[in-house]
């Protein structure tokens, strides 16, 4: 009998655990796109350079893949052997990360032109790109 009360508690302890991941809050607002700050490399590159190419290649997968990535992903995109690096984050309660990061990927590239590094922040994602590893 006391081995059918452990098995029963052991049980309700497990269903427990279950029921509360499933009720814990998931991501729940859209994002914020309060402009925080910006800061654009004065070194510049070309539209269609390698370089040019790695960068958009390189906000573009941020833009995508920060989400999957525990909302903090860096990564690093080449073109014809020149690399960008980057890194993309959002905060972890913000429901629609890519939307945050897609709009901060263009504003960072109006805004800083063909810099060959820049960040760009809102209240609630943040994008870095630079020429060199960081």
């Amino acid at each position: 009998m006391a081995e059918i009360t452990k098995l029963t508690a052991v049980a309700f302890t497990a269903l427990l655990v279950v029921l509360f991941a499933l009720l814990a809050p998931a991501p729940t607002h859209a994002y914020d796109g309060t402009f925080v700050f910006y800061a654009c490399n004065t070194q510049k590159t070309s539209p269609g350079t390698p370089l040019y190419n790695a960068i958009v290649a390189t906000i573009g997968d941020l833009e995508q893949q920060t989400p999957y990535y525990s909302y903090d992903y860096k990564n690093a995109e080449s073109s014809s052997g020149v690399s960008a690096y980057g890194r993309g984050t959002c905060k972890y309660a913000l429901s629609d990360c890519n939307a945050c990061l897609t709009s901060v990927g263009k504003l960072i590239l109006s805004t800083c032109g063909n810099a060959v590094g820049a960040r760009y922040q809102v209240t609630d994602c943040f994008i870095q790109y630079e020429s060199t590893a960081f």
